[in-house]
């Protein structure tokens, strides 16, 4: 679909991924063929993002390690503060 982008004419490109895929491995493919195709396109030719999910499933994973690191932290002062053992 052509549209324009900060005044000049564009390309949007939606790459979606199959249901039961990998949205990290899709998105991580994508990535490196874009940095592939780069290298052939002229110097002025930009490419940009709109919008990519990994971004939301990276940021998820991130706060659920953050989240089991507090419960063991949380455990551990539980223990040491009300039994009084390790």
């Amino acid at each position: 679909r052509l549209v324009s982008v900060d005044g000049l004419p564009g390309l949007v490109l939606n790459i979606f991924r199959q249901p039961g895929s990998n949205v990290l491995a899709v998105s991580d493919a994508v990535a490196a063929k874009l940095q592939g195709i780069k290298k052939s396109l002229p110097p002025d030719f930009r490419i940009t993002h709109a919008y990519d999910e990994s971004l939301l499933v990276r940021e998820a994973i991130a706060s659920v390690f953050e989240a089991i690191l507090v419960g063991i932290a949380l455990i551990v002062v539980i223990l040491l503060v009300f039994l009084r053992s390790w």
